[in-house]
């Protein structure tokens, strides 16, 4: 392991994708920031087994569309689950990870899923224009409803 090199990807989408999703490595780790792709589908895991074969460290981070048709705090537990086994896999989830390359600089990977913050204002029409308020669900309580802007304005 060297000196951090610190390749970013975002937006891929591999729902929409073929199964041989090729990387191109610029990185000796590589940091996937959110819109990855379903990951109760077998591509997902797939595709993070191929690029924990690639690179030194695979940084998972959630974005808006990996909550989608799931219950919030069930994706993250799941999403960290399939993450576990590979050992330079890791989700990061209001977490971070000491990259540390055998120097006296270790880097702190920090990791969370970003939500907007919406105004009082803006509230109503968010509420009725973003798909995230109609397809995520999050748990309150003993039931499952969806997701509001109070529920992103105040997650940590």
């Amino acid at each position: 392991m060297g000196r951090l090199t610190l390749q970013i990807m975002s937006d891929i989408h591999l729902e929409f994708s073929r199964d041989d999703f090729d990387v191109k490595k610029v990185g000796n780790c590589i940091a996937l920031v959110g819109d990855i792709g379903i990951y109760s589908k077998s591509n997902y895991e797939y595709f993070l087994t191929k690029l924990s074969q690639i690179y030194d460290h695979v940084f998972v981070v959630a974005g808006n569309h990996e909550y989608y048709n799931q219950e919030y705090h069930a994706a993250n537990t799941e999403m960290s689950a399939i993450c576990m086994p590979l050992d330079n896999v890791h989700f990061l989830q209001q977490s971070s990870f000491l990259y540390e390359d055998g120097t006296n600089h270790p880097v702190r990977i920090l990791g969370c899923t970003l939500w907007s913050n919406v105004p009082i204002s803006s509230k109503e029409i968010v509420s009725k224009c973003l798909n995230d308020y109609r397809t995520i669900r999050i748990q309150d309580g003993s039931i499952i409803r969806a997701l509001t802007v109070d529920d992103t304005n105040s997650i940590p």
